[in-house]
């Protein structure tokens, strides 16, 4: 499986993509786009981010499409792609927006300690 032509592990398209991700002890979703050059760059920093591997919810595939409307959570948060979130056996921990792998590998460091996150957004609020 490739993004880009980055080699990346998994992409989710169908439900049961999602349910087989969300069985693992540990699944880090990005969501993205192919014309996002930070979702590229992301998608390369993976080794460094601590998980065994990444999970891609690529918005420009259309056979993700029902997968999309089924999370309803991509429509309501994800304004800003690289859009990070962390799941711990299917439970959504943490979330993070942009390209701050710093603070994708602390949630993921994090949650190995804590098992208790809560969102850590980059982003800053428009004025």
């Amino acid at each position: 499986m490739s993004f880009n032509g980055v080699a990346c592990l998994r992409e989710l398209v169908t439900l049961v993509d999602w349910e087989a991700a969300m069985g693992e002890e540990v699944a880090l979703v990005l969501v993205s786009r192919r014309d996002c050059d930070e979702c590229v760059t992301a998608v390369k920093s993976e080794t460094e981010l601590g998980v065994g591997h990444l999970c891609i919810v690529d918005l420009d595939n259309p056979d993700g499409f029902r997968l999309r409307s089924e999370l309803s959570w991509i429509s309501k948060e994800v304004d800003v792609v690289p859009f990070w979130r962390l799941f711990l056996r299917g439970e959504d921990v943490g979330s993070v927006r942009g390209l701050n792998t710093d603070a994708v590998a602390s949630m993921v460091r994090g949650n190995a300690l804590s098992h208790s996150l809560g969102d850590t957004d980059t982003q800053k609020p428009e004025a």
